[in-house]
């Protein structure tokens, strides 16, 4: 409900995983998912939205009309609002 409630979207990168790794345990898994999971296959595009730092941290990606506005780097949801 959260990510409806915020209109929001949980987006994984998966272009560094291996094809038989990712066809074969990670896939499945997302399919099971509770909400939508938007897959990122494409290592340049994953390399766009990554931060400079290296961290767990969440990358949050803005749009308006499909486009991006700005990306920030927060260490926990309450700096998303």
């Amino acid at each position: 409900e959260f990510l409806e409630q915020h209109k929001t979207m949980f987006i994984a990168d998966i272009s560094p995983m291996p094809v038989v790794i990712r066809n074969t345990f990670a896939l499945p898994d997302l399919k099971k998912s509770p909400f939508s999971v938007l897959l990122i296959y494409d290592k340049k595009l994953a390399n766009r939205i990554k931060p400079k730092e290296n961290s767990d941290n969440i990358i949050l990606v803005l749009l308006k009309d499909k486009k991006v506005t700005d990306i920030k780097v927060i260490h926990n949801i309450q700096e998303a609002f």
